[in-house]
């Protein structure tokens, strides 16, 4: 998860609250607490009035994507390169995921999906160790890794989305894997 997006002194993490609202435990969360909700309020009412935000797309021919969209997209996501942040939660959420999926017998795969390889270099290493350790090999779950392949810039309409080009690739390699999974 990005540093910012659910950081609602920021313009990306109180859309974050719009968008996500309809997920959140008001009770037990650890992303936003009663007073944020009070003082983001129109945000807040927002979230709860409109329909979960089930994802979607947006169909991008762009690609090879500039270095300047590599710089702007590191500076949304992530505060300072040296600054990591709190990485306790995301670990909390994903040991919930892994225990939701054990107890209603469901299988569970992670993908990471793959990024410019310039985008790459702007982050810091420690978010790719993180992952790495917070992924090893389990019993309880599958892991998808193409944050390691030397993508085309071409499948790519930014630093870190795919273009049509690349969903059709990357889905038609998820599909596989997960058929493969499936089988075994």
């Amino acid at each position: 998860m990005y540093e910012k997006s659910f950081d609602i002194k920021r313009i990306e993490g109180k859309f974050g609250l719009r968008r996500f609202m309809m997920y959140f435990n008001l009770f037990d969360n650890d992303f936003i607490n009663s007073i944020q909700l009070v003082k983001n309020f129109s945000y807040f009412i927002d979230g709860l009035l409109r329909d979960p935000d089930m994802g979607g797309y947006y169909e991008s021919l762009n690609k090879n994507p500039d270095n300047s969209i590599m710089d702007l997209t590191s500076k949304v996501h992530f505060t300072n390169k040296n600054k990591i942040a709190n990485t306790f939660f995301q670990e909390k959420y994903f040991k919930k995921i892994i225990q939701i999926c054990k107890e209603n017998n469901a299988n569970l795969t992670i993908v990471s999906m793959p990024v410019h390889s310039n985008y790459k270099k702007k982050i810091n290493p420690f978010y790719f160790n993180y992952l790495e350790n917070l992924t090893k090999p389990n019993k309880h779950y599958k892991y998808l890794n193409f944050l390691d392949e030397n993508t085309n810039v071409y499948h790519l309409s930014d630093a870190n989305h795919l273009n049509k080009v690349g969903a059709i690739k990357y889905a038609t390699l998820i599909n596989n894997a997960v058929n493969n999974i499936i089988k075994k």
